[in-house]
């Protein structure tokens, strides 16, 4: 899988503008209209200036390839892996936790892996159905819920019982995608419907319960 390295501003741009605009509001006049447009174009002015001298944060971002097959079953399988691997990928840059971020970048690196090699053998689509469709969207709600938790978060305990839930979780979707990978390659076609199951039921809710109890 190709990557490419994107530069996104330094967080500390906006908290030092932010921090400039109190400051500003404490010591000088600001109840005018034309306190406020000068407050405006200094902050501005206090913005770039941060965004061309504090170092940029650099995020690795991997770039999801288009893959075809000849066999159309095969092809719609892969479209649809295409589609939520873009969808995972976006979640990347809004992961607080390097760890997490790690997670999620390696079962983008797996799904890859099984791509290719449905691609050069398209018969082992046929097993693909079950997982696409439940491992994905799944992982997808945990990472919303996730996203939600890191913005909504009131009591710190148990938040930080859902967040430890939400990456164990995450931890268990790697397991599954390693699992399923291997599973391409031997005779014997690896139930993993113990395993699906058990991922669709663990899907959060942002309050911190179960999906569908």
């Amino acid at each position: 899988m190709e990557k490419k390295i994107k530069r996104l501003p330094s967080p500390f741009s906006y908290y030092i503008t932010g921090v400039f605009v109190l400051i500003y509001a404490i010591l000088l006049p600001f109840y005018r209209w034309l306190d406020y447009g000068i407050c405006l174009l200094c902050a501005a002015a206090v913005y770039l200036l941060c965004r061309k001298f504090l170092p940029a944060e650099e995020i690795e971002e991997a770039q999801i390839s288009d893959l075809h097959s000849m066999d159309e079953y095969c092809n719609m399988i892969l479209q649809d892996m295409e589609t939520y691997m873009k969808q995972l990928n976006d979640f990347l840059p809004q992961l607080e936790k390097a760890e997490l971020q790690k997670n999620i970048q390696h079962i983008l690196e797996v799904s890859d892996d099984i791509r290719n090699v449905l691609v050069k053998d398209p018969q082992k689509s046929r097993r693909m159905r079950k997982f696409v469709n439940i491992s994905y969207p799944s992982l997808l709600e945990i990472l919303k819920a996730y996203d939600e938790l890191e913005n909504e978060h009131k009591d710190i305990s148990a938040f930080q019982s859902s967040m430890d839930k939400v990456e164990q979780q995450v931890m268990q979707f790697v397991k599954l995608f390693e699992d399923q990978y291997a599973g391409l390659f031997e005779d014997k076609i690896r139930e993993l419907d113990t395993e699906l199951a058990v991922i669709e039921q663990m899907v959060i809710k942002p309050e911190g319960g179960h999906k569908d109890e």
